[in-house]
């Protein structure tokens, strides 16, 4: 998968209003949840292996973990290579962006 196309496949995930969900706001509600673990996770596992580790920990359905990761990537919340092939083989060290709330110079 190249660069271009592991983008335009994430960027798919970005948008969860059109998506049936079990009330309003339970993909966000899982994302928050989600991202609050993320830290804590230790580097260097593969995709699958975080994403059935995420699944465990916060007791997601199957497969909700990585459609998360997806999301989160779509919308900047995470950060990844994405030169690399997002498969289920690849290591991932997912982090949060810097935060975007510090004081700007000269303001």
């Amino acid at each position: 998968m190249t660069p271009v196309s592991a983008i335009l496949w994430v960027h798919q995930y970005g948008y969860l209003d059109n998506l049936s969900q079990p009330y309003p706001g339970y993909f966000e509600e899982k994302a928050r949840l989600f991202l609050r673990e993320v830290e804590f996770q230790p580097s260097g596992l593969s995709l699958r292996q975080y994403c059935q580790d995420m699944d465990d920990l916060l007791d997601l359905e199957t497969g909700m973990a990585l459609f998360l990761t997806h999301h989160l990537l779509a919308t900047k919340r995470l950060r990844c290579d994405m030169r690399e092939p997002l498969d289920n083989t690849v290591s991932l060290d997912v982090r949060r962006p810097p935060s975007t709330s510090s004081p700007k110079p000269g303001g």
